[in-house]
C-alpha cells in the first residue's frame, strides 16, 4: 500500500492546508521549540511549509528523509540552511512578490507615525492629556531625503509612493546601478556611509546575508543626523540592537520605528521596550488580507505541483531542476 503524502507544518495552524489538501496529503501540525523535537517530527515528511517561526538547519535536514522541497510562505528564506538543502536533492521555494505592496505600505505608514508624532499623540489622548499637543511638534516629508537601502521591489515601491509625498530618493543598492533609475530621479549613492550621511530618513529593505548581518552598528547611528529616523521593516538581524539603543537612549538619532527584532518575540524587559522615540510593531507588514490571498494562491499552485511530481514555480535553487524528478 502507497504511503500517503505527508505535508509538515510545524507552527501556527493548518485550517487552510487542510481545507485545500487533506484530499490528497495528510497534513500534520506540531509545534516544535526545539531542533531536537523539529528532527523527531520531519523524518517521513516530503514538504515542509516554513517561515520565519522555525529553523530549518542542516542537522534538520538531514533527518528529512523522504523530504523533496522546502516551501516558504514568505519572501525571506534566511531561515533555511539552502546550500544543506540543495546538497540534499530538497528545492527550497518562497513567494518573492506576495507582499510587496503590504511591507512598502507599512513603512510608509511608520514614517508618518515618527514624523507626526501619531503614536505619542494617541497615547496622550487616552491618558487624557490632551494639551500635551503641544510637545509634539512634527515635520513635514516634502522635500527630505528619503534613504533606501536596497532598491529590490519593496525599496522601489517606497520608493515610487516618497516620492509622491515630495520627498528626494537616495538609495544604496551594490547591485542597483544609478543608471537604470536615472529616469525616475533616484540618487545612488556608492557607500552606505554616504547614504546615512545625506538622508533625513533611512527605510530598510535588504536581504538578511553574511554582508547585511548588523549592517547598521554604532559608527553608522553615529554618522546619521540628528534629526534622522530610521526604519526597520526588512529583518532584525540586519541592525545591532545594543546601539540602536545607544542611538536612541543618547539621542543620537531623533527617532526609529521596527516591524522587526533579532529574536522574536522580544523578551519582556527587553531594553528597546523602555524607549519613548521608538516603535515596534510585532513583525506585521506582510499582513494584510489582499497579501494573504496573493500568498495562498501562489502556495497552493507550490504545494499542488510538489505533490504531483512537478516542477514549482519560485525556486530559488535551481541548480536542482535537472535532478529532481519526483513524478
Amino acid at each position: 500500500m502507497k504511503r500517503p503524502f505527508v505535508i509538515l507544518k510545524p507552527f501556527s495552524n493548518v485550517v487552510w492546508e487542510r481545507q485545500e489538501f487533506s484530499h490528497l496529503a495528510e497534513v500534520r501540525n506540531p509545534h516544535v521549540r526545539s531542533e531536537e523535537e523539529f528532527v523527531g517530527e520531519i523524518e517521513d515528511a516530503h514538504l515542509l511549509i516554513a517561515d520565519v517561526d522555525i529553523k530549518v538547519t542542516q542537522t534538520v535536514l538531514a533527518a528529512a528523509t523522504q523530504l523533496r522541497a522546502v516551501v516558504c510562505a514568505s519572501t525571506g528564506v534566511d531561515f533555511v540552511d539552502v546550500p544543506a538543502a540543495t546538497r540534499g536533492g530538497i528545492l527550497v521555494t518562497n513567494l518573492p512578490d506576495y507582499c510587496v505592496e503590504a511591507v512598502a505600505e507599512h513603512a510608509l505608514a511608520l514614517l508618518l507615525c515618527l514624523s507626526r508624532q501619531i503614536v505619542p499623540g494617541v497615547n496622550a489622548v487616552r491618558e487624557g492629556n490632551w494639551e500635551k499637543r503641544r510637545d509634539f511638534q512634527g515635520i513635514e516629508l516634502e522635500g527630505k531625503a528619503l534613504g533606501i537601502v536596497g532598491l529590490g521591489r519593496i525599496g522601489r515601491r517606497v520608493a515610487e509612493r516618497a516620492q509622491a509625498l515630495g520627498m528626494r530618493i537616495l538609495f544604496y543598492d551594490p547591485l542597483v546601478s544609478g543608471e537604470s533609475v536615472r529616469n525616475k530621479g533616484y540618487e545612488k549613492q556608492e557607500g552606505l556611509l554616504d547614504l546615512i550621511q545625506a538622508a533625513d530618513m533611512i527605510s530598510v529593505h535588504a536581504a538578511l546575508m553574511t554582508e547585511t548581518i548588523r549592517m547598521f552598528g554604532e559608527a553608522e547611528f553615529r554618522h546619521m543626523k540628528p534629526s534622522a529616523y530610521f526604519i526597520n521593516v526588512a529583518r532584525g538581524g540586519i541592525v545591532d540592537e545594543g546601539a540602536l539603543f545607544r542611538a536612541l537612549s543618547e539621542r543620537w538619532i531623533a527617532g526609529a520605528a521596527l516591524d522587526v527584532l533579532t529574536e522574536e518575540p522580544p523578551a519582556w524587559d527587553h531594553p528597546l521596550l523602555k524607549l519613548d522615540n521608538l516603535i515596534i510593531t510585532p513583525h506585521l507588514a506582510y499582513n494584510t488580507r489582499e497579501a494573504k490571498e496573493k500568498a495562498r494562491a501562489q502556495l497552493k499552485e507550490v504545494i499542488s505541483s510538489v505533490i504531483h511530481g512537478h516542477y514549482p514555480i519560485n525556486v530559488i535553487n535551481p541548480e536542482l531542476k535537472g535532478r529532481w524528478n519526483y513524478a
